[in-house]
């Protein structure tokens, strides 16, 4: 046991050793060498700095933890080390950030690269990634030491963390969590969203570059900042947001599958629902599939509303693959099983469709708003650039914000019963089988979940406010209802869709009479759309393909008389 001690203590002196070398080397070489006088040398030094921050605040005191066993420290001195461990942090992810943004500028606009990233500019980014981790360390210090520590002063930590203070801490918590996540979540979210959105156009500028050589030139550009972003995210994800062993173990041990009740009434009614899904499950596949050939295949359909009503398709038949044909199940068999990652690996998928949803209707409502108050603008605005950055764009956001509640889930405990009242894995139902303090997760779906809804919904209703009052602005009435026309589709889908979302988690539930044990919201939110939404994106796409189609076939006609003329 002594001898594995010091075996850990000497890694660590030889990697403190290393470590601080290196950067002090980096550092050195920066500032000396003109060849290096770039913004990208210049970020990395800062990175340099911070990282020597980091590692003299936290390994000598690990140092004297390991060789002793444990080790003391004082309250302002656990304070101390907080502040700067978290100056070094929130820096370094603002950081990245600043950096990422500064590859996409050299690779995706190199003429414009030394216009952009000025000395003034980069100067300006690096003191305000510093400023903001300063505030952020600041405020969430200055938290902690309002807290009362009246129980047990043991820290079962190499270093003073905030979640092991956090267990220490014998005051009401509540106020400390908000703060946090008011703090944590745009300072992690901000940062992320820049570097994704970078990398992703970053990929789709090189994979534009015609030889492999240049392609490859290209990435190498950005392979280290990489490597350090991936390094960096995967540390703060293991540590802070996937599930402790401890907690991983208590779910497969106690917890390893659910129930889904599903519909709880006579086997007639659940007969009468398996035939009624089955049949809207078989022709809602039928109708997407049929949108999306006709939109790639049908040159009049390549526009930039069949585009994204396309894209709405492909979330369609994500949803519904995802929640139907296990629902059929669950009515044939009065209930079923599935097991927790199961569980979660659908309702991923339902939050993931139902994210992009939301954003690409709000996409689409922005599309009939410039077609109908600006329509001299719109091929200039709506150009196949803007309509794919924005689909990606929305896919990205659905995914990200899936993930993040999809990984918040994960951590919790389920040490009661594991029977889910419900047609699927949804998160009210998890949250009231967990046996954990789902105050954190509150707050972080509150915060993911707000924005998510309330921007796209504040994008359409201004979009659909100005089309109003626009129409209502044509003079002849034949032109007011064609104008409408152009966007009564979208606007059903929207009722619906908000309809749908309102009904099931903002709205009371209803629906619980009788022999009909369930809640009906979650049918409807399924069974609505379903309906509605493939044979109104249909109508239209049909009447657009089959009017192409006959304009065709009447100048094939034409044509073939012409030559057989004399």
């Amino acid at each position: 046991m002594l001898e594995r001690m010091c075996e850990q203590q000497q890694a660590i002196m030889d990697f403190h050793g290393s470590t601080i070398c290196g950067n002090l080397l980096i550092i050195t070489l920066v500032s000396t060498s003109k060849n290096l006088h770039t913004p990208m040398y210049f970020f990395i030094s800062q990175l340099s700095i911070s990282d020597i921050l980091l590692i003299t605040d936290i390994v000598p005191n690990l140092l004297h933890v390991l060789l002793n066993n444990g080790g003391a420290i004082s309250f302002i001195g656990c304070m101390t080390q907080f502040y700067f461990f978290d100056i070094s942090e929130a820096t370094e992810c603002l950081l990245l950030a600043v950096m990422s943004f500064d590859r996409y500028v050299a690779i995706c606009n190199p003429l414009r690269y030394s216009s952009v990233m000025t000395n003034r500019f980069c100067a300006t980014s690096v003191i305000m990634c510093w400023l903001l981790g300063n505030v952020i360390s600041f405020i969430l210090t200055t938290t902690l030491s309002r807290l009362n520590f009246c129980g047990s002063n043991i820290i079962d930590h190499l270093f003073c963390d905030l979640v092991p203070l956090l267990e220490l801490s014998c005051s009401d918590a509540f106020s400390v969590h908000l703060e946090i996540f008011v703090l944590g979540v745009p300072s992690v979210m901000v940062p992320t969203s820049i570097i994704v959105m970078s990398y992703t156009y970053i990929v789709i500028s090189v994979l534009r570059i015609p030889s492999s050589t240049g392609r490859q030139k290209a990435f190498s550009t950005c392979s280290s900042h990489l490597i350090v972003v991936s390094i960096f995210y995967w540390t703060m994800f293991s540590v802070y947001v996937f599930p402790k062993r401890e907690q991983i173990w208590t779910n497969l041990t106690v917890v390893t599958e659910f129930i889904l009740l599903g519909v709880q009434s006579s086997q007639l009614l659940r007969n009468v629902l398996f035939l009624l899904f089955l049949l809207v499950f078989g022709a809602t596949i039928c109708g997407n599939l049929l949108i999306m050939t006709l939109v790639s295949t049908s040159k009049n359909l390549h526009t930039p509303m069949y585009f994204f009503i396309s894209q709405l398709s492909i979330a369609d038949i994500l949803l519904i693959t995802d929640i139907v044909p296990k629902l059929l199940h669950i009515l044939l068999n009065n209930g079923e099983t599935i097991s927790f990652i199961g569980c979660l690996t659908q309702f991923y998928f339902f939050d993931f469709a139902d994210g992009f949803e939301c954003f690409l209707l709000a996409v689409m409502s922005y599309d009939r708003y410039v077609a109908i108050c600006n329509p001299l603008r719109y091929s200039s605005v709506m150009t196949n650039r803007f309509c794919v950055k924005s689909v990606t764009t929305c896919w990205l956001l659905g995914h990200f914000i899936s993930f993040i509640a999809t990984i918040a889930l994960s951590r919790l405990n389920f040490c009661g019963s594991n029977i889910i009242d419900h047609v699927f894995c949804d998160i009210v139902p998890l949250l009231d089988l967990s046996c954990s303090d789902t105050l954190f997760i509150n707050l972080e779906i509150y915060v993911l979940g707000t924005p998510t809804v309330m921007i796209p919904t504040t994008i359409i209703v201004m979009s659909y406010t100005y089309i109003v009052i626009s129409v209502l602005r044509v003079p002849s009435s034949t032109g007011r209802q064609k104008a409408f026309s152009t966007c009564s589709s979208h606007l059903i889908v929207v009722s619906i869709f908000y309809w749908a979302l309102f009904s099931v988690y903002i709205l009371p539930s209803r629906g619980q009479t009788g022999d009909l044990d369930f809640n009906l919201g979650p049918l409807l939110c399924l069974a609505v759309p379903l309906l509605a939404e493939p044979p109104e994106m249909l109508d239209s796409a049909l009447d657009s393909a089959l009017d192409s189609a006959l304009d065709n076939s009447l100048n094939d006609l034409v044509l073939n008389l012409v030559c057989l003329e004399p």
